[in-house]
């Protein structure tokens, strides 16, 4: 784990430094697992907060309609 890989976690997830620290040694310092050991855990719903990767697309809920 180093530094680099928590400061991407916290700035993606919006979360506390040791929820980062924990995620990240639980999944051998892979991000995309870090991020699915905090969904489990279900902390602050990690799946509202993460933010969208550059050229990702995400769905929202809602009605768009055009006037």
């Amino acid at each position: 784990m180093n530094l680099e890989s928590i400061k991407i976690l916290r700035e993606r997830t919006h979360l506390g430094l040791d929820a980062c620290k924990k995620a990240l040694m639980a999944s051998d310092d892979d991000l995309d697992k870090a991020i699915e050991f905090l969904q489990k855990k279900g902390l602050k719903k990690v799946d509202d907060l993460v933010e969208p990767l550059e050229g990702e697309v995400r769905a929202t809920q809602g009605i768009c309609a055009e006037i």
